[in-house]
């Protein structure tokens, strides 16, 4: 993948989704939903081609980026409809990245007790198997689960 400075001083690219793909990283699809959902709107010159402005490859990192953080599709269409509005909009902004952030936080803590339970689950099967007694429970999913707000 390329960085979007990298990408020429072109204005105007009158590229294929598979081309703007290879050059950014972004799958074919990533970039049909996009362009679908209104996110990205890709205009075309006379002989149908899209035609991708700098501004457009520079945000499709960002995208992508959203996309598979879990940011709901409702959430990027605002963010990105943020940015259009340019800088009035900064602080609205940087509310939003900061609570997508923090979500993140969260879900990522919530993966790794799924983990550590998982783990335990595994072996306590194991245990079954050889018909051994079931393996003390782990002090980190004991914490975990005692902090919970049940």
């Amino acid at each position: 993948m390329q960085d979007a400075s990298e990408l020429g001083e072109q204005k105007d690219m009158c590229l294929s989704f598979s081309e703007v793909s290879e050059l950014t990283g972004t799958t074919p699809s990533n970039l049909r939903f996009f362009e679908e959902e209104g996110i990205l709107d890709i205009p075309r010159n006379g002989a149908r081609c899209r035609v991708f402005h700098r501004k457009e490859m520079e945000e499709l990192p960002e995208l992508v980026c959203f996309k598979h953080s879990g940011l709901k599709l409702k959430e990027i269409k605002r963010f990105f409809h943020l940015v259009r509005q340019g800088n009035s909009t900064l602080r609205k902004r940087y509310r939003m990245l900061q609570e997508g952030h923090q979500a993140m936080k969260t879900r990522i803590r919530e993966l790794k007790y799924s983990k550590i339970k998982m783990e335990y689950i595994g072996q306590c099967c194991e245990a079954y198997d050889k018909g051994e007694p079931l393996p003390q429970v782990n002090p980190e999913w004991m914490d975990y689960f005692l902090k919970q707000k049940i």
